[in-house]
């Protein structure tokens, strides 16, 4: 059987045949948007930011497994192929079902309950990586890119929107999150309303960034371990 895990914009568009969808989750793997999108939410010259999934023990990705029917499996890696370029290549990563989302799930995982899926990742050797960046300059890339697929900011917006749906906590997914949808509504404000809002904002990154800044280097170090 195939499977395909998915952690970003494939958690609510996945867009291809699908047999079956399971709630799953890869262990030792974190989401951060360290990718540079040179076609969807960006362009060459314009990068936005999306995500990739990024070694970290102990961590654990949530997202969703789908079953492809055996007889669409090549027409459906020949479509993911062609949307997940710009840098992604394929990988096998072993996932594991859960019935619903849960604090600690590595604290009940057996080895034989794991599943073999593919899953598409931006490895940092690629032309259009990114890696961990301060917050505020992240937010303010991400704010001004767009691509073929919209937005760069609706992207981050929707993956915080759906992941909370799922129930669960990403702390770097949220504060993101967050921080654009201020960017995106100061720009969008009065002159004097903009002003205010843009120094609010500037105080709030500021404190965030250092959050960050430490959750960046502590995966940095892991990923390259």
């Amino acid at each position: 059987m195939t499977w395909i895990f998915g952690y970003g914009s494939i958690i609510w568009r996945p867009d291809f045949p699908y047999a079956e969808r399971t709630l799953a989750f890869v262990a030792n793997h974190t989401r951060r948007f360290w990718q540079g999108s040179p076609d969807h939410r960006g362009t060459p010259t314009s990068l936005g930011r999306v995500v990739t999934l990024v070694p970290e023990e102990g961590a654990v990705c949530w997202g969703f497994a789908y079953r492809v029917p055996p007889e669409r499996v090549d027409e459906v890696m020949a479509y993911l192929d062609h949307r997940e370029r710009g840098g992604y290549v394929r990988i096998t990563v072993p996932f594991h079902r859960a019935h619903a989302v849960c604090a600690n799930p590595l604290h009940n995982i057996k080895p034989e309950d794991a599943v073999e899926s593919i899953t598409y990742i931006a490895a940092p050797d690629n032309e259009h990586y990114l890696g961990p960046d301060a917050l505020p300059r992240m937010v303010k890339q991400i704010a001004g890119a767009a691509g073929e697929s919209g937005r760069n900011a609706d992207y981050v917006i929707n993956l915080a929107t759906h992941l909370k749906e799922m129930g669960l906590d990403d702390p770097h997914v949220f504060t993101l999150a967050q921080a654009v949808r201020e960017a995106v509504a100061a720009s969008s404000a009065s002159p004097i309303v903009k002003i205010k809002a843009l120094g609010a904002l500037e105080d709030a990154l500021e404190e965030a960034s250092k959050a960050e800044h430490a959750v960046a280097s502590s995966a940095t170090v892991s990923a390259r371990a």
